[in-house]
């Protein structure tokens, strides 16, 4: 039984992926933002407000780890946790 747990576990987290690029597309054609402009790591303002949202979402609603958020939108684990700190202050 444990081992069908983890695989299910595993299946999940590869749906939550795939998502998660879904996501990270349909959030850069929304703000009218270059894809690669979002995962590229820019300090604009504008790019970091739309990255930080975009990370609470995947990792709170999505699940995904802090390190394949960071991985996914071009950014430092660090800097993910960053948003997730000042995300639970705000709450």
């Amino acid at each position: 039984m444990g081992h069908l747990a983890i695989e299910t576990k595993t299946v999940i987290y590869a749906w939550a992926l795939l998502n998660n690029h879904a996501h990270i597309q349909e959030v850069s054609e929304t703000e009218s933002i270059n894809r690669q402009e979002l995962i590229s790591g820019s300090r604009r303002r504008h790019i970091t407000s739309v990255r930080s949202r975009l990370a609470v979402k995947l990792v709170e609603e999505l699940g995904i780890s802090l390190a394949e958020t960071a991985r996914q939108l071009g950014v430092s684990t660090s800097a993910i946790s960053k948003i997730m700190r000042k995300y639970a202050e705000d709450k």
